[in-house]
C-alpha cells in the first residue's frame, strides 16, 4: 500500500493501484490508494486485467493518456467506481520477468500527466520490481527453512 501511496505522491495522482502477478500472469495482489474500503467493497472484485490494464500487461510499455475512456482498449468501469479520466501506467518487471503493473489516475488540479511523471513512474516501477523480487526470494527461503532444519537434525542424529 505504501508503494502505491508513494507513486501517487510523486506524480500528483489522486488514485493509484498496484497489481502483482504470479508466474502465470494472474493478479495475486491488488493494492489501491485514494479509494476507501467502503468504496472498494461497493466496486466489487479487483480488475481481471482487461482493457487498458491488460494492454499494459500485454505490451509491457508505459502508457500516458489524457482520457482513458477514449482509448480503443477501454472497457469502462464497474458500477460504483469513481470517475477517472487522466491515466498513467507502467509495467513492473525485472529483466524479462513480468511482476505486475502500477496504475495512476486523476492528476491533481485536472492536469495531464507529463512525460516527467511518466519517467518517474517507470523508474519507480523498476525499484518496485526489485522489492517484489527480494520479497519473493525471502518468502522462498522461509518456505525452505523447515526442510533445511529437518535435514540438519537428521545429520546430527546420524552423527551421534
Amino acid at each position: 500500500r505504501e508503494t502505491v501511496e508513494a507513486a501517487c505522491e510523486l506524480t500528483g495522482a489522486r488514485y493509484g493501484a498496484l497489481a502483482v502477478f504470479d508466474s502465470s500472469g494472474r493478479v495475486t495482489q491488488f493494492q489501491t490508494n485514494g479509494v476507501t474500503l467502503k468504496q472498494r467493497k461497493a466496486i466489487g472484485s479487483p480488475p481481471k486485467g482487461l482493457g487498458i490494464l491488460g494492454y499494459i500487461n500485454e505490451f509491457q510499455q508505459s502508457l500516458r493518456l489524457s482520457d482513458l475512456t477514449e482509448h480503443p482498449k477501454s472497457v469502462g468501469f464497474p458500477s460504483n467506481h469513481p470517475k477517472m479520466k487522466t491515466f498513467l501506467g507502467a509495467p513492473i518487471r525485472r529483466g524479462k520477468e513480468v511482476l505486475g503493473n502500477l496504475y495512476l489516475t486523476e492528476k491533481a488540479g485536472g492536469q495531464q500527466f507529463t512525460s516527467e511523471d511518466e519517467e518517474l513512474l517507470v523508474l519507480f516501477a523498476a525499484q518496485v520490481a526489485m522489492a517484489i523480487h527480494n520479497a519473493r526470494l525471502h518468502q522462498r527461503a522461509e518456505q525452505e527453512r523447515p526442510g533445511v532444519a529437518q535435514q540438519i537434525g537428521a545429520v546430527r542424529a546420524v552423527a551421534h
